[in-house]
């Protein structure tokens, strides 16, 4: 999501179709508990995908805020 930069017309419906995909994997895995090992995965990706996108509109609109949460996410840890 990152290499797309904030100015993609398409960020937006990249954003909402893994938060999406996401919430329907969650479900399933919830739903079908055997399926797990094969869902987190790719509910971790979709995850990834839409937290990448939000973190790159926030960064055009706060430039540096990304980077600051990062590192006090591992200033924390």
């Amino acid at each position: 999501m990152w290499t797309r930069g904030a100015a993609d017309p398409s960020l937006g419906m990249w954003i909402i179709g893994a938060a999406l995909g996401g919430l329907v994997v969650a479900l399933v895995t919830v739903f079908k508990a055997a399926w797990a090992p094969y869902t987190t995965p790719v509910y971790a990706a979709l995850e990834g995908i839409a937290l990448g996108g939000i973190s790159v509109v926030f960064e055009t609109r706060y430039p540096g805020i990304v980077s600051q949460a990062v590192f006090l996410t591992f200033g924390t840890l």
